[in-house]
């Protein structure tokens, strides 16, 4: 689905530049073709090993590359508007979308280091669908037009997840203890990791970040920098207890409880898990 996404968002970016009111359905056919070409084109270099066609210090030479064959289909267009376009289609379809997902390296060959955004899902079916859902409709119709809205369309929605991502982010970071907290889109959520000086949560807000957060799991680390999952927390008698399970025990296992005291949690001795478990199970059922 991730070349999908490539090959339909240059085909779209394409048509937008290069389609005219008089171009017959035969050169809308070559003009979405040349732009899903120019759209996958990074990804078919990079199972050899190259990452030359994921860096911006290449655009320059890749419009060269593009704008030579694309001046031959004699579409009326200059050769330096069509080297500049085809760099910016590539920019669009490829480059941008890598980086709002799984990474790139845009300074390649120079600097390795990977740029990355975790804004959309790897091969989002929104964009892809949108795509080429305007693909057919711009073919069947001839409205080039409609290419041009689907970009400022695509564009709104990929700014409207920023905006997203960055309140869902101050509703993660509602902790002064935070260490370190990793937030990546699914199709329908964020999923974010937090992890403070005594514990590690992992779990989801919707794509708004409103509402209440889901947990999936919570982690206790003991005073032994020891894992331990948390099975109950609450707040009892003016103090907090957390109830958690030994680390790596699947069955029959033995339940720990810590109580927090003037800013450390200290473990509950053997003789009194009993009636401390007893205590918050009862204030659990109120």
């Amino acid at each position: 689905m991730e070349l999908l996404s490539h090959a339909a968002v240059g085909a779209i970016a394409s048509t937008a530049f290069y389609a005219k009111k008089s171009a017959t359905r035969k050169e809308y056919i070559q003009i979405m073709l040349s732009g899903s070409i120019i759209g996958v084109s990074p990804d078919l270099t990079k199972y050899f090993g190259d990452l030359y066609g994921h860096s911006l210090i290449m655009l320059p030479l890749a419009g060269v590359i593009f704008g030579l064959p694309l001046k031959a289909w004699k579409w009326g267009f200059s050769f330096s508007y069509l080297w500049i376009t085809s760099a910016v289609i590539l920019l669009l379809s490829h480059l941008l979308l890598d980086y709002a997902h799984n990474g790139i390296a845009l300074l390649y060959p120079f600097s390795q280091e990977e740029y990355k955004l975790d804004l959309i899902h790897r091969g989002d079916p929104f964009i892809w669908f949108t795509c080429i859902l305007v693909l057919c409709f711009v073919l069947l119709f001839r409205l080039s037009k409609l290419s041009r809205l689907t970009i400022i369309f695509i564009s709104t929605f990929v700014l409207f997840k920023l905006l997203c991502l960055q309140y869902t982010m101050t509703r993660i970071q509602d902790d002064s203890n935070i260490k370190q907290v990793l937030i990546s889109p699914s199709y329908l959520n964020w999923n974010y990791s937090k992890e403070t000086s005594y514990f590690t949560t992992i779990g989801t807000y919707n794509w708004f970040g409103l509402g209440q957060d889901t947990i999936i799991q919570r982690w206790f680390v003991n005073p032994n920098k020891e894992l331990q999952l948390v099975l109950f927390e609450t707040n009892y008698d003016g103090y907090d207890y957390v109830l958690t399970k030994e680390n790596g025990c699947e069955s029959n296992c033995s339940m720990l409880v810590y109580r927090k005291a003037k800013s450390r949690w200290v473990k509950i001795q053997n003789d009194a898990i009993e009636e401390v478990i007893e205590a918050l199970y009862l204030q659990a059922k109120e």
